[in-house]
């Protein structure tokens, strides 16, 4: 399986399914990370849906950086 980093390359040239692995690797985890903030399963899976949209719209700012450092449980997972 090609690592993080690979993936989100092939997403910055345009490869719509690189991104959906990532979003299939990741949602579970957002959605539950941004539940324990909110409480609120709808607020949850809209919160985290709109976060893999931004993270889309910039893969390489430093929210998006933090953002997918705190869904991983290292560099490569």
């Amino acid at each position: 399986m090609e690592i993080d980093v690979q993936i989100i390359n092939r997403v910055k040239k345009g490869n719509s399914e690189a991104y959906g692995i990532i979003v299939k690797k990741y949602m579970k985890k957002a959605y539950f990370l941004v539940l324990g903030f909110v409480g609120d399963t709808n607020d949850a899976l809209d919160l985290s849906q709109m976060a893999f949209f931004k993270a889309l719209v910039d893969l390489s700012g430093p929210t998006v950086r933090c953002f997918w450092c705190a869904l991983s449980d290292g560099p490569n997972s």
